[in-house]
């Protein structure tokens, strides 16, 4: 169950984390980019609980910095803001264990010229050590993305993996016990291009 609420967040986080799709009126830096600095929240609403009944929206917003462009590019942005989202069926904590359920994220640049990026994961696989934490895509999976340092395959090849402060055990008792409202996102590294 635990696995599941961190693929949850993984999904939501992904979402703003790694693909890359840019659709404002700014410029779109081409390249590649690296982050290893990501922290934020993740929400669930309705929380999460041991036997679910209702359909279950997850969203992410978050921060991104400590990155690096490369790939033909020279414009590195100071940070960059990350929102996400998924929906599943079901708000039981085991439902979010469907590592098939599609990601959709953005992440909006700053300084505003370096754009945004934005794209959709195929899936996520959830992470449980150290802590709880989700990678995207999921394994054998695809992400669809354009925009600022979409590489040269369009963000076919973007990564996210994020972790929470949440063990296994922690956020398993905490879904059964009085239902997960949140997690907190405390690392994590993105890959776009």
């Amino acid at each position: 169950m635990c696995g599941a609420i961190a693929l949850s967040l993984g999904l939501v986080s992904m979402f703003g984390l790694d693909a890359a799709q840019a659709t404002s009126p700014h410029a779109v830096v081409p390249g590649t980019l690296s982050c290893t600095g990501m922290a934020g929240t993740v929400k669930f609403n309705p929380p999460l609980t041991s036997t679910g009944g209702s359909a279950e929206q997850v969203t992410l917003i978050g921060g991104i910095k400590g990155c690096t462009a490369s790939g033909g590019s020279s414009v590195t942005p100071s940070k960059g803001t990350i929102t996400g989202k998924i929906s599943t069926p079901s708000n039981s904590c085991s439902s979010l264990l469907s590592t098939t359920s599609i990601v959709h994220a953005e992440v909006v640049w700053s300084p505003k010229k370096d754009g945004k990026s934005t794209g959709s994961f195929s899936g996520y696989t959830v992470l449980l050590t150290p802590t709880v934490g989700f990678g995207l895509p999921n394994s054998g999976g695809s992400v669809s993305g354009q925009g600022s340092y979409a590489g040269s395959d369009g963000g076919n090849s973007s990564t996210v993996t994020v972790f929470t402060s949440l063990t296994q055990s922690q956020a398993l008792n905490t879904c059964v016990a009085s239902g997960l409202k949140k997690f907190k996102i405390t690392s994590g590294t993105l890959h776009l291009g």
